[in-house]
């Protein structure tokens, strides 16, 4: 019988907690192969107070109080103080780990400046932990700091070929393995077929699922809106999932252009309730200036559903079912269009759904695990 060997990831945020990076993680970590030779110990954040954080089966989760307020947006204080937390554990964590998988590299990478970078490790890039992504972690010393961390670590992965890109710019020619995220299978059992809008007075739904911050530009949404005829514009609702410091800002552009009764703020909703919400969409609108590789735009894909993007995602499979758009403006077109034309709708659904079917979260898990096995049988 094979000797069970540890596994420690650092996974900053768990749903509840975040968005893409801790969804993306848990989808990793259920998939993860039953009969594998790692005992699997996630480290990540305590969500704020009445929240838990989801259970994994198979995997140990020990969480850090880092007095967390809110569950979708990172206070510098918050990262400092899980970071300090975390490195004190390390302190007396022994044995150490056979190996070591950092979900994002900022804030838990830096642990392997410690002692924790004698340990076999993958570093998995995730977004806003690659400098030139978001500005709050661009800069000079962000690409400096980066760097050593990065050189740290034995293996370097992107979720996206446009991240792996952006990435090299800091990484110095380290190779990069690229390993896409995957897509619940649940979604792709939902009908292609929608309810007809304009039948029985049921409007033609748009939804937008993302984190409201300035990065997600989900105001392009509610400006395009504004630009559609109001005869036409009465028969169309958008939904716009998620939570975060943009919401106040939204809601005031909203009730300015009075747009009330065709916009609704969900907030965040249930994972288990999300396949009944793609299920009575006819049309997802992803406005945002940079991504990873975006888990809600994989789920629509999955789902049947046309999708409008401003950023390719990097994967010509993927790209060749999306239509693009590059200002509210061009936004508002494609949303009149695709309203218009229900055949197309239809047939980009389709694409869509077909492209989506070849990311599973089994073959990312697969493809870390084998991963891992190669960087812990070449210690750094």
């Amino acid at each position: 019988m094979a000797t069970r060997k540890r596994l420690l990831i650092l996974g900053y945020e768990l749903p509840p907690i975040g968005g893409g990076t801790g969804h993306a993680l848990a989808g990793l970590l259920r998939a993860w192969p039953a009969g594998s030779d790692w005992n699997i110990e996630l480290w990540t954040a305590s969500p704020p107070p009445p929240h838990n954080p989801v259970s994994l089966p198979g995997c140990t989760i020990r969480t850090f109080n880092c007095l967390k307020k809110d569950l979708h947006f990172w206070r510098s204080s918050e990262s400092a103080l899980l970071l300090w937390k975390t490195w004190r554990k390390t302190l007396g964590d022994t044995p150490f780990p056979d190996a070591v998988l950092v979900w994002g590299g900022w804030p838990l990478g830096v642990l392997l400046l410690s002692s924790l970078g004698q340990v076999p490790s993958v570093l998995a890039l995730r977004g806003s932990d690659v400098p030139g992504f978001n500005p709050r972690t661009s800069g000079p010393f962000w690409s400096g700091l980066c760097r050593r961390v990065w050189d740290r670590a034995g293996c370097l992965t992107a979720n996206s070929l446009g991240l792996a890109q952006l990435a090299r710019k800091t990484a110095r020619g380290r190779r990069i393995e690229i390993i896409p995220n995957g897509v619940d299978p649940r979604y792709l059992d939902i009908p292609l077929e929608r309810p007809d809008p304009g039948a029985s007075g049921q409007p033609f739904q748009i939804l937008c699922v993302s984190r409201l911050i300035r990065r997600k530009r989900v105001e392009w949404l509610v400006e395009a809106l504004a630009q559609i005829h109001p005869e036409i514009r009465r028969d169309i609702r958008l939904q716009i999932v998620g939570d975060g410091p943009e919401k106040t800002r939204l809601d005031t552009m909203v009730q300015e252009l009075g747009l009330a009764p065709q916009i609704t703020f969900s907030g965040v909703v249930p994972l288990e309730n999300m396949p009944g919400l793609y299920g009575g969409t006819h049309l997802f609108v992803q406005p945002s200036q940079a991504e990873g590789m975006s888990n809600a735009l994989l789920e629509a894909m999955a789902s049947g559903l046309p999708c409008l993007v401003a950023e390719s995602t990097g994967f010509a499979d993927l790209d060749e079912t999306l239509a693009g758009v590059d200002s509210p403006r061009s936004l508002a077109n494609q949303i009149l269009y695709l309203y218009e034309h229900p055949a197309n709708r239809m047939k980009m659904g389709e694409q869509a759904r077909q492209a989506a079917s070849g990311y599973s979260w089994s073959d990312v898990a697969c493809a870390y695990m084998r991963l891992l096995e190669r960087v812990a049988e070449s210690p750094p």
